[in-house]
């Protein structure tokens, strides 16, 4: 009749009657040429709370890279200056982990220090000799639009999509009742960095102008007439429309 073998009591070595193994807390499995489990390098099995697996130098102390394949292109490695390699046996500097390959993900990953696009190009013509190389904003939203002078506005929510330092912004007004005075909009949701031209259609607020620039260090735009630096005046009267979009730099 078969029964179950127990080496060492309790925190031993147990062989169930259904051929499955127990060796105790931890098991220690040494390297060719070193039987002891107290000495020498091996591969560690740790119990408990939270178990892990390590590979470990018990003569020296330290603890050693870990790989689950020979393979430089499939293997997983940990090296001893902390890095995680997937697809690679070389270690680079700082902490990291290299994959090799498509990466799937099913949740939503976060990267708090932005995503860098690895972008190496140098000084050319027409070519910055320092580009950016770090994607570190994306963002999506609305804003809350204020027309200069205007009043029973149908609608006061804007658009905007931030990508980096670029700023996408969209908005239609529908009805409006309006005064003659200078035609500005004021509520962008990052305040430009440069100025920059944004362009409007269907606009029967100012009917002289189809563009106007987002003012520098400002929130605001200023329409301007065609051929025209200055602000546009607004037309007084009511059932105005006006549709805007435009990019601009923050």
């Amino acid at each position: 009749m078969a029964s179950e073998l127990t080496v060492g009591g309790i925190n031993g070595t147990t062989v169930s009657t259904t051929g499955q193994v127990r060796v105790g807390a931890n098991l220690h499995v040494v390297g060719t040429g070193n039987p002891s489990p107290s000495t020498g390098q091996g591969l560690e099995f740790a119990g408990g709370a939270s178990p892990y697996v390590q590979s470990y130098d018990r003569t020296a102390s330290t603890y050693l890279p870990f790989s689950i394949s020979t393979s430089s292109q499939l293997g997983f490695h940990q090296t001893t200056n902390a890095n995680v390699l997937i697809g690679s046996a070389t270690a680079a500097s700082g902490a990291k982990l290299e994959v090799t390959g498509a990466v799937t993900a099913t949740t939503l990953s976060t990267f708090s220090a932005g995503i860098a696009l690895g972008n190496t190009g140098t000084a050319s013509a027409g070519t910055p000799s320092s580009p950016a190389q770090t994607l570190d904003w994306y963002e999506e939203g609305t804003w809350t639009v204020a027309m200069n002078g205007a009043s029973s506005v149908t609608n006061t929510v804007g658009y905007y999509t931030r990508i980096g330092n670029l700023v996408q912004i969209s908005y239609y007004s529908g009805s409006f009742t309006s005064t003659a005075v200078a035609a500005t909009i004021t509520g962008l949701p990052f305040d430009a960095g440069t100025y920059q031209v944004f362009t409007a259609a269907h606009n029967t607020w100012t009917p002289l102008s189809s563009s106007g620039y987002v003012n520098i260090s400002s929130d605001t735009m200023k329409f301007t007439d065609t051929g025209a630096t200055g602000t546009s005046t607004a037309v007084a009267a009511a059932s105005r429309y006006l549709m805007v979009s435009g990019t601009y730099r923050i």
